[in-house]
């Protein structure tokens, strides 16, 4: 939590093309949201800003729930 950067590599494997990846981040992600509260909810936020920007996305979350819909179609 320390390290901004660390929490950002964790939220850029949420778009990993492994399943069981994207589950372990999720996973990972509510914890550090619950553990250190309000800090690693806002930590976990702003590093799915950061995501949102670097793949260009208009929403949040849009980039995850995407991939996530796209392997929901093809099981």
């Amino acid at each position: 939590m320390a390290n901004p950067t660390s929490v950002f590599a964790l939220v850029s494997s949420i778009v990993s093309p492994h399943l069981p990846t994207r589950k372990v981040v999720a996973e990972i992600l509510t914890f550090l949201c619950h553990w250190d509260p309000p800090n690693g909810h806002t930590a976990v936020l702003l590093a799915m800003d950061q995501l949102k920007s670097a793949l260009s996305e208009l929403g949040r979350f849009d980039a995850w729930m995407r991939l996530l819909e796209v392997t929901i179609d093809g099981r």
